[in-house]
C-alpha cells in the first residue's frame, strides 16, 4: 500500500486521514513531525483527522503539540475543516486546545 519512499510525516498524514489513532500514536512515539504540512496543499495530519471527524485522532495530535492554527493552502485551519464537515467532537477538541475560531 505504501511505498518505501514514504516518510514518517507522510505516513502520519495517511494514518490520520483514515482515523487510525493507534498508528498515529505509534508514529508520534517514533517522533514523526506532528506539524508537517504537505507541499502543494498544505494539509497536515491534524487537518486530515479533522476532515474525517476522527476526534480521538485529533486529540492525540493535539496532545503531541500539533498546531491547530496551521492553515491548508486554501486558508482553512483544522477547526474550520472540522466545522465545515459537521464534526462536533473534533470541533470541541480543537476549541478545548484553544484553536482560534
Amino acid at each position: 500500500m505504501f511505498s518505501a519512499a514514504w516518510s514518517g510525516p507522510m505516513l502520519l498524514i495517511a494514518a490520520a486521514e483514515s482515523g487510525n489513532t493507534a498508528t498515529v500514536a505509534a508514529l508520534l512515539e517514533a517522533e514523526a513531525d506532528a506539524g508537517f504540512a504537505c507541499q502543494g496543499n498544505g494539509r497536515t495530519a491534524l487537518t486530515m483527522a479533522a476532515q474525517g471527524g476522527f476526534t480521538a485522532t485529533v486529540s492525540a495530535l493535539l496532545e503531541a503539540k500539533a498546531d491547530p492554527a496551521i492553515p491548508q493552502t486554501d486558508g482553512e485551519p483544522a477547526l474550520m475543516v472540522a466545522a465545515r464537515g459537521g464534526h462536533t467532537g473534533a470541533v470541541a477538541a480543537l476549541l478545548h486546545a484553544k484553536a482560534d475560531p
